[in-house]
């Protein structure tokens, strides 16, 4: 009876740290349905679980080829950049910010109907391997009003 017991607690142990470990490998990307209204910003955030974060890579695909956006290195202290100008995003069309240490969002300062269709994914360096998001589709709708 007693190795019954020891064996179902080993089981349960392993079951929880295995549910724990995956949670903490997911990588979400939000919002999952973005609408966004022509010549207006986007923001785009992704983000995990896990504290364990290199850096980040930003990805648009437009047909079937993806392109880099651009790669962020999270520092410990929440502060995070390209690791060398040439991976930084295009500072003309988009901003970043790191508000948290597994947290990185990107901004689409100006989105225009050439977005619309446009996919976007971002992957993850955690712990030594690269986890992706699933896409993103943006749509694009009407024009933004400019008052007079």
């Amino acid at each position: 009876m007693v190795n019954v017991q020891f064996g179902v607690t080993v089981v349960i142990i392993l079951v929880q740290r295995i549910h724990s470990g995956a949670e903490a490998q997911v990588v979400t990307l939000s919002p999952t349905s973005p609408t966004v209204v022509n010549h207006s910003p986007l923001v785009l955030t992704c983000e995990t679980q896990s504290t364990n974060v290199e850096h980040v890579v930003w990805t648009r695909r437009i047909s079937d080829a993806a392109i880099a956006v651009g790669t962020i290195i999270i520092r410990s202290d929440n502060n995070c950049a390209p690791p060398f100008p040439s991976l930084a995003p295009n500072p003309s069309i988009y901003d970043y910010a790191c508000p948290l240490h597994n947290r990185v969002s990107i901004t689409i300062k100006n989105v225009s109907r050439s977005e619309n269709g446009v996919g976007w994914k971002c992957v993850m360096r955690i712990e030594g391997k690269n986890l992706e998001s699933t896409e993103v589709t943006i749509a694009v709708q009407g024009n933004k009003l400019v008052a007079y």
